[in-house]
This record gives C-alpha cells, structure tokens and sequence, in this order.
C-alpha cells in the first residue's frame, strides 16, 4: 500500500510525501543498485508503470542529490533514471 500511495502522481499531498520521505534516506557513498534495494526496502514497488517510474524519479534525483561525484562521472544526470529533467 505504501508503493501505491507514494507512487500517486495526481494527488500534490502524496508527492510531498514522496519528497520527504527521499530527502531521509542517506544513500551517500552507495553503489546505484544497493542505494536502490534501500530504497525499496521500505515498500513494495506498485504495479502501474507511471507510478514506478515517478518512485525511480524521485531515487534518481535523491541519489544524485547524495552522489554528486559519481554523477560527475557519467555522462549526463539521466544515466541514472533516464529521465530528462535536470537534477538540482
């Protein structure tokens, strides 16, 4: 229940939570699938593709925020979720 709920994109009030949750997690010095596994530890992935692809989006721009020389390194900041949009 916790994937579904963080994973719904049109309720603001979800995304938040999303947002706060990512902003907890240290994923500092971690490689990308064991920052991932932690990041799933605490729930299970929904089943709808939009809502896991806004879970990834939001571990993609968390664990950049934590790893900003391993993201120096790649070739763009989308390797890591291949979305677009620009990391801050």
């Amino acid at each position: 229940m916790i994937g579904e709920y963080l994973g719904l994109i049109q309720q603001q009030f979800n995304m938040s939570v999303l947002d706060a949750f990512c902003e907890e997690l240290d994923l500092s010095g971690n490689a990308v699938d064991v920052a991932l596994r932690k990041f799933q530890s605490y729930f299970r992935m929904p089943g709808e593709a939009q809502k896991i692809e806004r879970l990834m989006q939001a571990f993609s721009q968390r664990y950049a925020k934590c790893n900003p020389e391993v993201i120096s390194k790649l070739k763009s900041a989308e390797t890591v979720s291949g979305d677009k949009k620009k990391f801050s």
